[in-house]
């Protein structure tokens, strides 16, 4: 027998029956929630309604567009919506699906870093943890993921990262590199790799839909409560990123306290998790910018820098490595 579905784990599917006008229960003047009648009542239903739910495309992408990560969203959404050509829309797909192993990445390592995951117990090389190639992030990921399935460690993202999830990306990471070097040299041809592989991609999307309980942040200021700190919160698809406020735990607030400013991106997950995410996001803010930018960490540069991709921008800036060394020695000091 499968496991029952606990009732809060589909918020928003509950949220669309009960906001359907046509779905009142009510018995002898008492009004009841409709959602959780039904789970009630009929549970079979319940879940028949929550699997056409969850196939649903257009819900998802709705998710997407609104709720995951800024750098996936982003790139999801131009693919759809804001495309020039098929080649150009080709290519936003391609960045999609890096920037979802570069959220995925960061989420999960720096999680870890921050609980003092014992990395050195896995035999990963430090350099790894820097290296530009998405199956050598995708494979750390897995290890780090298996340690959690193995009971040996625990880790929020490994309720919202599955094992299977990160399998689905090293095939689509596979024929990314073959259509690297494919057939598509026309636009018809271009158009159609393109309509092959976008399922693909929300199938992987589907098995990371808790997704949308991350949101990237950077400090703004702080209220009269300063484990609720007003914050720029990258979510949606729009880059400007918006004022919100981020709760998070005493516990979690005193490991971060000497390093919470406004000088990094932090991650914050399921209501009060908090942990930074440098040196793997960080952003770009000049005098002229009304919001900043995130900026996703691409590899360890030759000599002492490392290279950003600016999100949005076909454009690519360095940074000295300096300015991470505190969660870069966290983390070496977790390796070696």
């Amino acid at each position: 027998m499968s496991e029952r579905i606990p009732y809060n784990r589909y918020p928003d599917f509950n949220q669309s029956i009960d906001e359907d006008g046509e779905n009142i229960v009510s018995i002898s003047g008492y009004n009841f929630t409709p959602s959780e009648s039904l789970y009630k009542l009929n549970y079979d239903n319940y879940k028949t309604a929550l699997e056409v739910y969850l196939d649903d495309d257009s819900e998802l992408v709705k998710e997407i567009y609104e709720d995951f990560p800024t750098p996936i969203a982003f790139y999801f959404y131009q693919a759809e919506e804001n495309y020039d050509n098929p080649h150009h829309r080709l290519d936003l797909l391609k960045s999609c699906w890096e920037a979802t192993v570069f959220v995925l990445f960061a989420i999960v390592v720096c999680e870890a870093r921050h609980k003092n995951f014992p990395f050195n117990n896995l035999g990963i090389k430090l350099q790894d943890f820097y290296s530009d190639r998405l199956a050598i992030r995708l494979g750390i990921i897995e290890n780090i993921l298996e340690s959690c399935t193995e009971g040996s460690f625990e880790l929020k993202s490994a309720e919202i990262i599955s094992i299977e999830s990160i399998s689905k990306i090293l095939e689509l990471n596979r024929t990314r590199n073959e259509f690297s070097h494919s057939f598509a040299s026309n636009p018809e041809q271009r158009k159609e790799l393109y309509e092959q592989l976008k399922p693909e991609l929300i199938d992987v999307f589907r098995e990371l839909r808790k997704l949308k309980t991350v949101n990237l942040f950077r400090y703004h200021s702080n209220a009269e409560n300063v484990l609720w700190p007003r914050c720029d919160v990258f979510n949606g698809q729009s880059i400007s990123g918006a004022k919100r406020h981020i709760r998070m735990s005493l516990a979690d607030y005193q490991v971060i306290l000497p390093y919470f400013n406004s000088g990094s991106i932090f991650c914050h997950i399921d209501l009060d998790l908090v942990f930074n995410l440098s040196p793997y996001f960080h952003f770009k803010k000049e005098a002229t910018d009304t919001h900043p930018v995130l900026l996703i960490h691409k590899k360890r540069q030759t000599g002492s820098k490392y290279l950003f991709e600016v999100l949005s921008y076909s454009q690519q800036i360095e940074l000295p490595r300096e300015e991470f060394e505190d969660r870069d020695n966290d983390l070496r000091n977790l390796t070696i």
